[in-house]
């Protein structure tokens, strides 16, 4: 989903560290947190090694205890989002530690919340995919997306089934959908649809299944998890932002592709913002067109050359339905 492109910088305004905060820097475990975050062989060997110089840094410990300290607040409320490039291999190192810091934290509030075990320990080894994916591509040792995992472990998101649920502002929230619905169309919608309303988006990990069946189930689990972590009586909407929504494939597509499938699990509302660059990052994994393109590369190529751009689509499911709005 698109990002709002003011940008908070990793240590940018960070509070003052509190005696909270230093105590998670000050009683990590950096070998057992790491491994709980799902790091094995190499990636962890390494990852130590790379967390423990950047922890032997007076200068850096503060950072991080700024960033717990935020962290233990984040909690309570909705996460504020740090965007940042994943940077140099140092930059690589320092949110590993910082992870590493974060870890105890996420996993003790998760049960305190009383989120399931299976979703506390698929949020927390989320990190370890993200590890594991960086050196796919980069063979080397590194987070891909490494501020979208520290979000994780302040609070920011539960990887439930396929998915991982964020809570969000509509309107509002940094990871909200952008644009949202005007004045008028949210009075006709009502309770759960006004800006400022509590809503959970939805992320798309890289692997997930997005199967009918699976994105079914995920959907099941997701309004006990949800509730568990962020508690309401008031109606709110699952939303979720993706190139794969985009309606101008389904000409192009037959009723067998997988895209068209999962666009029917969702109510479009008519809200998209335009962002070839990221669909193309997405679909092709480079800036070329392979020598063998897939049905959807082509089909994307042959849209842009026509001067219509990917449309990042909004689409929402309510929180407590079993089927899709209006279905």
């Amino acid at each position: 989903m698109p990002i709002d492109p003011r940008r908070r910088g990793l240590t940018e305004d960070l509070p003052a560290p509190t005696r909270q905060g230093w105590g998670l820097v000050d009683n990590v475990d950096v070998d057992s947190a790491l491994a709980r975050l799902g790091l094995t062989g190499l990636d962890l060997e390494g990852a130590i090694a790379a967390a423990e110089r950047v922890l032997s840094s007076e200068s850096s410990r503060e950072l991080i205890a700024g960033l717990a300290t935020e962290a233990l607040a984040a909690w309570e409320s909705t996460t504020p989002v740090r965007y940042f490039p994943d940077g140099d291999s140092n930059r690589h190192a320092f949110i590993l530690a910082t992870l590493a810091v974060l870890q105890p934290l996420a996993e003790a509030s998760l049960e305190r919340y009383g989120v399931s075990e299976q979703v506390t320990m698929k949020t927390l080894l989320s990190t370890g995919a993200q590890v594991r994916r960086f050196r796919s591509q980069a063979g080397a040792l590194g987070v891909e997306s490494g501020w979208w995992q520290i979000y994780g472990l302040s609070g920011g998101f539960l990887a439930v089934g396929e998915l991982h649920a964020h809570r969000i502002e509509l309107g509002t929230h940094q990871l909200g959908p952008d644009p949202w619905l005007g004045a008028s169309h949210q009075a006709a919608r009502g309770e759960g649809f006004f800006e400022g309303d509590e809503a959970i988006g939805l992320h798309i990990p890289h692997g997930a299944d997005l199967s009918a069946g699976a994105l079914l189930a995920t959907f099941e689990a997701l309004r006990d998890e949800v509730q568990r972590r962020w508690p309401t009586t008031r109606r709110r909407v699952l939303s979720i932002q993706t190139w794969m929504l985009d309606r101008q494939l389904l000409e192009h597509l037959g009723p067998d592709s997988r895209i068209v499938t999962f666009q029917s699990l969702f109510e479009p509302l008519e809200l998209h913002a335009p962002n070839n660059e990221l669909t193309r990052r997405l679909v092709f994994g480079g800036e070329e067109t392979p020598a063998n393109p897939t049905r959807l590369q082509r089909v994307l190529e042959q849209l842009w050359s026509d001067g219509k751009p990917s449309r990042w689509e909004v689409g929402i499911r309510l929180l407590d339905a079993p089927h899709p709005l209006g279905k």
